[in-house]
């Protein structure tokens, strides 16, 4: 097992739940997993993971829904985050939305591929944020809970997941250089606002 998961449990699992929010292909369905695997191991404790990870999933699903109130669609023109958030992916979000409305939040819990992209969505709809977080965060209890729960019961037999935990250190890797680029994308966005705004 991942020697950074052995001593930054905890820390690990938080970073790699909030790294699918800004857009890294990361499903936050491994590092849940991961979590009832750990407390199988008697690595960490139940009562902290739970919340830690309850914690981080509806930061992530915030960041996304962030995102998308921020920047809208102008999303796809971002370097890196394009390539998560497609135009092809955010028109379905829209197209779900406009038939189940509020609901496709609910589902949208249970479905990494379009997790992030009908987030997203919410946001670049302007659902109120606080209907949003409700939905999502009731969903949130269950996918969770389950989700652990399947770790720890399988625990025993679920020896990929420590083949994925090995490559975790190279995602993370990714993670933080995708996330600085983007603040530098942001922060060169803002100066040139500025300079136009003055010239």
């Amino acid at each position: 097992m991942s020697d950074f998961f052995v001593q930054f449990t905890y820390i690990a699992v938080f970073i790699a739940i909030i790294a699918r929010g800004f857009g890294i292909p990361l499903p936050e369905d491994i590092p849940l997993l991961m979590s009832g695997y750990l407390v199988a191991r008697e690595l960490c404790s139940l009562h902290f993971l739970g919340p830690i990870a309850f914690v981080a999933v509806l930061v992530a699903d915030s960041i996304s829904y962030a995102i998308g109130w921020r920047f809208g669609h102008h999303v796809p023109r971002i370097p890196l985050i394009r390539h998560i958030l497609t135009e092809q992916r955010l028109k379905q979000a829209e197209h779900t939305y406009h038939r189940h409305g509020k609901k496709t939040i609910c589902v949208a819990r249970f479905m990494p591929g379009v997790r992030s992209p009908i987030f997203f969505v919410a946001g670049a709809f302007r659902i109120p944020f606080g209907n949003f977080l409700l939905i999502d965060g009731i969903t949130a209890i269950f996918s969770v809970s389950f989700l652990i729960f399947l770790g720890w019961f399988f625990a025993s037999s679920i020896e990929w997941i420590q083949e994925v935990v090995k490559d975790m250190r190279i995602i993370f890797g990714v993670g933080v250089i995708a996330v600085v680029a983007f603040a530098v994308f942001i922060r060169k966005r803002r100066r040139n606002k500025q300079r136009q705004f003055f010239t």
